[in-house]
């Protein structure tokens, strides 16, 4: 009976926490970052655990996977071959993955009409 706390744990990081839900909004789906194939990886899945999928391929790491409004898309930060890590935005089929920014940024949200985002960086200067 894991499922339960596990459970839990997401809720409180939603009340906690609520602008970085990994939550798709209605579609009961899950994102989450996993390291089981090797490479640190993005997947989604439903809400009981079912229909596990990967989307991400690259073994690079990654992190906080976001879901937008309308559940089209995942937003989450990665490092590139030379180790900066941006923004990317990867479609939930695993298709049109495009990387938005590059200079160390992290924790992305939506914006509410999904046409711009916020995120913090590392960068200096």
């Amino acid at each position: 009976m894991k499922y339960p706390l596990f459970l839990v744990s997401i809720i409180l990081v939603l009340l906690l926490n609520p602008h970085s839900s990994c939550f798709a909004d209605g579609a009961g789906r899950i994102a989450f970052v996993s390291t089981r194939d090797g490479g640190t990886e993005i997947y989604v899945m439903n809400f009981d655990g079912g229909d596990q999928r990967r989307l991400t391929h690259d073994l690079r790491e990654k992190g906080e996977p976001a879901w937008s409004l309308d559940g089209r898309y995942l937003s989450y930060h990665g490092k590139d071959a030379s180790g900066r890590t941006g923004i990317h935005v990867i479609s939930v089929d695993g298709t049109s993955l495009r990387r938005l920014t590059d200079s160390n940024d992290m924790g992305a949200v939506w914006s509410p009409d999904e046409r711009s985002m916020a995120f913090y960086s590392f960068e200096r200067g």
